[in-house]
């Protein structure tokens, strides 16, 4: 199953967060506000293609800061991503 979950938020005008308080916000909030919408989403789909039932885990944000993906190697990622973007 493949699906794309896209979060919306919006700071007051006079907000000037650095770009690692962005990247730290999307990998730890982002996540963790969608994921209810992936839940649902892996446990309806599968239902109408009359598979087993398949039920996703609940978040764990402890797990997150934890183990190969944690929080701070994704914003890492980010952020070098970003700047190679921009310098191009």
């Amino acid at each position: 199953m493949k699906a794309m979950f896209e979060a919306r938020y919006l700071l007051p005008e006079d907000a000037n967060p650095s770009e690692e308080a962005i990247a730290f916000f999307a990998c730890t909030n982002g996540v963790f506000n969608l994921w209810p919408y992936w839940r649902e989403f892996v446990q309806s789909m599968a239902s109408r293609m009359g598979l087993p039932r398949l039920t996703v885990p609940t978040y764990r944000i402890e797990e997150a800061f934890t183990g190969p993906g944690t929080v701070e190697r994704r914003t890492r990622r980010r952020r070098t991503a970003s700047r190679s973007a921009r310098s191009r």
